[in-house]
């Protein structure tokens, strides 16, 4: 259990503050996924469809 407390403390670090830093890393990474994904399903619709 002692093992688990730093982790929440940082857990709830990483979730309190407020730098902005996610929402720069989701406007960089959210349009990565967006082609992933789109790429994904255009390759299954090419072999099963």
């Amino acid at each position: 259990m002692r093992a688990i407390a730093p982790l929440g403390r940082r857990l709830r670090y990483l979730l309190l503050k407020e730098t902005g830093a996610v929402t720069v890393e989701g406007v960089l990474w959210v349009p990565i996924y967006g082609v992933f994904f789109a790429l994904l399903v255009d390759v299954s619709l090419m072999f099963n469809g």
